[in-house]
């Protein structure tokens, strides 16, 4: 398998992992509808990295998914918000990326270590809204 692919294969399985937990799979039109516009992200823009290809296909193919309760939504995004950031795996502390990203009210999006800015800003203000709401979707944060 090509690198590339290879990496796409990866980082949607972390991200499908995730999102069955709180019952927002996806199936294969979705993963075939997320190739498809990686494929033409690239064509139109050949100069998106392929991390920025995959921030784009985050968010408009799987984070529009979500949507709960504070409860049943919030252990969810930071699992999903650790996916974000690059050596999360060595983050053994839920509590990192809640104080060190999710509570902080100036975080800096466009890091090194931030695979996919869109997406994990996106992630902090849907925790923000289940927080504050006790309540969170796609659509209202």
């Amino acid at each position: 398998m090509p690198r590339k692919a290879a990496q796409v294969h990866k980082t949607l399985l972390q991200f499908f992992k995730e999102l069955r937990k709180l019952g927002a799979e996806f199936g294969y039109r979705s993963a075939t509808e997320m190739l498809h516009l990686l494929y033409q992200l690239g064509t139109i823009n050949s100069a998106l990295t392929l991390n920025e290809q995959l921030d784009i296909a985050i968010m408009q193919k799987l984070l529009p998914k979500l949507h709960g309760s504070r409860r049943k939504l919030c252990p969810v995004l930071i699992a999903l918000g650790k996916l974000c950031v690059e050596n999360s795996k060595n983050v053994d502390k839920i509590s990192h990326i809640e104080k060190d990203i999710f509570e902080l009210e100036d975080y800096n999006y466009n890091q090194k270590q931030v695979l996919y800015p869109l997406s994990l800003e996106k992630i902090v203000r849907m925790y923000k809204g289940a927080i504050d709401n006790g309540f969170a979707s796609f659509a209202e944060a």
